[in-house]
């Protein structure tokens, strides 16, 4: 006679949960005690004070729970504007109403700060818009069986996911979205594509949106004839430009001209590197460049030929400004971001200023240096703080744009013994995220 099969432990329980916080990378946070224990539980799509039904994990510190039902709404609950918001990894904040979302970013922001800073006051800079304020996204495609899938990332998952409509992208982004599921039928493989925003238009038309293509393999030659018959539709479409790498191709494959292009914030149109780093949003980089200009003047406008540095400087979205208040060096590590910012340099009479293409966490500070200006990704500039920590005699100012609050901590605490902050500001770049950009202007300590 056989042995009854033995029941394995379910792994996940029931259980109904009151949400006490939201935690930094954007979950709703429970305690409850478990096997005499108490427990955080994490749990994402809920809003501080709910009362929700879960399917918790305790395999996992922290604990993980899927959101079932929710029993009660919390004061900060809001309807969400996309009903996939559960499904997608993008926006893990639209439930939550966006006072409340300003609220837990400067909670979130001082908890980081080092404590002596704490009590320092925090500007809150709100969005322009909260919905389909995005100009540019990355998007990805898993194509097989003569289909493709396009989608943004399941949390927690490379795998993408469909979607009807996106409720914060541009409505021109948007619409590229839709038409990639037909520009990459019969492909095999997978592959990201970034969609932005193409050059600005003579006219009030439409501006286009240009694509950057990386794909794990080759693409079979139809696909690059439907991008090339897009093109050749002219006012049919809203594509200008297709550059698509395969696998471990160095140089691309281009179709038009697919340069990106944004409102730079002095105004003038502002050329972008093919597939490198710009804000999410046009209008959020607008508000963002143009205050880091204004502190940027605050500290040097009385200093004659005041030295600036800038690393992490990318096409120059910070430097057109900086560069009319000093002499300032941009140092940049992405070879086709160097070559934009000169451009954008050049177009605006500002060739004095020196582009420099180097690691910005190496590259050596000089002696004799007024203000430095850091925008890091967001692994964040701990080899540059170390640096500066460790100079006889370091910036007498520095300003800090950060787009991740835990390395921005780390860093801020590496520089407090030296400096006190002037402005601490929190730019609502990313409504409906988690995600929070920073600017902080320190002062050295005399």
């Amino acid at each position: 006679m056989s042995r009854p099969r033995k029941e394995k432990p379910r792994p996940s329980n029931d259980m109904t949960l009151e949400i006490a916080e939201v935690a930094p990378g954007g979950d709703g946070v429970a305690i409850v005690t478990h096997q005499g224990e108490r427990r955080a539980v994490f749990v994402r799509g809920a809003a501080p004070g709910d009362r929700i039904e879960a399917l918790v994990d305790f395999r996992s510190r922290p604990a993980r729970g899927n959101l079932r039902n929710v029993v009660g709404a919390g004061p900060d609950r809001v309807e969400p504007a996309c009903p996939h918001t559960l499904r997608c990894g993008g926006c893990n904040w639209m439930q939550i109403a966006s006072d409340a979302q300003t609220r837990i970013h400067v909670e979130h922001l001082r908890a980081v700060l080092p404590e002596a800073w704490r009590e320092h006051p925090v500007e809150s800079v709100r969005a322009t818009t909260a919905l389909r304020y995005r100009t540019r996204a990355r998007v990805h495609v898993r194509a097989s069986g003569g289909r493709a899938i396009v989608g943004m990332h399941a949390p927690s998952s490379h795998e993408p996911i469909e979607v009807d409509a996106c409720a914060v992208l541009h409505p021109t982004i948007e619409r590229a979205r839709l038409e990639l599921e037909a520009q990459f039928e019969r492909a095999h493989g997978t592959g990201d594509v970034e969609i932005a925003l193409g050059p600005p238009c003579e006219n009030e038309g439409e501006r286009g949106h240009v694509l950057a293509v990386r794909w794990s393999g080759p693409l079979p030659a139809e696909v690059y004839a439907r991008f090339e018959r897009a093109l050749s539709q002219g006012g049919e479409t809203s594509l200008r430009g297709v550059s698509i790498v395969c696998g471990e191709a160095t140089r691309p494959a281009v179709i038009g001209d697919p340069t990106p292009w944004m409102t730079g914030a002095d105004g003038t149109p502002l050329q972008l590197a093919v597939g490198g780093f710009a804000q999410a949003s046009e209008e959020g980089n607008l508000l963002l460049a143009r205050r880091v200009g204004e502190l940027a003047e605050s500290v040097v406008s009385s200093v004659q030929n005041a030295h600036i540095v800038e690393l992490y400087a990318g096409a120059g979205n910070f430097t057109v400004l900086l560069a009319r208040h000093g002499q300032v060096v941009a140092v940049e590590s992405h070879a086709g971001a160097c070559r934009a910012a000169q451009v954008n340099l050049r177009d605006r009479a500002l060739e004095g200023t020196k582009v420099v293409e180097a690691d910005a966490s190496t590259y050596a500070l000089p002696k004799s240096l007024h203000l430095l200006v850091l925008d890091p990704p967001r692994t964040g500039a701990r080899a540059v703080c170390e640096q500066v920590a460790g100079l006889r005699h370091p910036p007498r100012f520095l300003l800090y744009v950060s787009c991740d609050l835990a390395t921005l901590g780390r860093d801020l605490h590496t520089l407090s013994p030296l400096y006190r902050p002037r402005t601490i500001e929190a730019f609502e770049l990313f409504p409906q995220t988690s995600h929070l950009e920073t600017v902080v202007l320190l002062e050295r300590v005399r």
